[in-house]
């Protein structure tokens, strides 16, 4: 994964995919990162971006966004427009995050949690973007031969796969 200082210098994220391959912060249509956070702090301004935060790691956090804050709670997607004025509080610990971020003009984005463990059939329709990423747990991509995936891997969908396992997942599609 490569590793990106955060746009307001004050922290670090790994980003997972982006698209176009190779694409800046002032230049993508989407993207997938981790990020963690270990101190109150402001968020950067992403104008024209439509974000997506979900807290995979950590107890939870205070997020607000436009004066408004609400608590955070672990594998609970937040959406909010990435020109919003938006700063965390930790008051729980340290916490780690997913971030999907999406040029709102370009990309739609549907952020899926699932947990238990049923089967899940992927399919990824045509002008899908389809993503799946282990959260806690144990998954197991069947194809030949099958992939085993940790927390904090992904795999791009490409087609219809199967994922066995227990845990928690989550579900990424991206339309153009």
């Amino acid at each position: 994964m490569r590793q990106m200082t955060w746009a307001n210098g004050s922290g670090v994220t790994r980003e997972v995919a982006i698209c176009p391959s190779g694409a800046g912060l002032a230049d993508f249509d989407w993207r997938i990162s981790l990020a963690d956070i270990s101190v109150d702090g402001d968020f950067s301004a992403f104008v024209g971006i439509d974000r997506v935060l979900v807290l995979i790691e950590g107890e939870g956090m205070n997020l607000t966004l436009d004066g408004h804050t609400r608590r955070v709670e672990p594998f609970s997607p937040v959406h909010f427009a990435g020109e919003s004025v938006a700063s965390c509080a930790l008051p729980y610990g340290p916490t780690r995050d997913l971030n999907i971020m999406c040029r709102r003009d370009r990309v739609t984005c549907v952020v899926d949690i699932i947990s238990g463990s049923a089967p899940i059939e992927a399919v990824a329709e045509p002008g899908e973007t389809l993503w799946f990423g282990v959260l806690t747990g144990s998954w197991v991509i069947e194809t030949e031969p099958a992939l085993a995936l940790e927390p904090q891997d992904f795999i791009r969908i490409d087609g219809i796969a199967s994922l066995i396992g227990h845990g928690c997942v989550v579900r990424v599609s991206l339309r153009a």
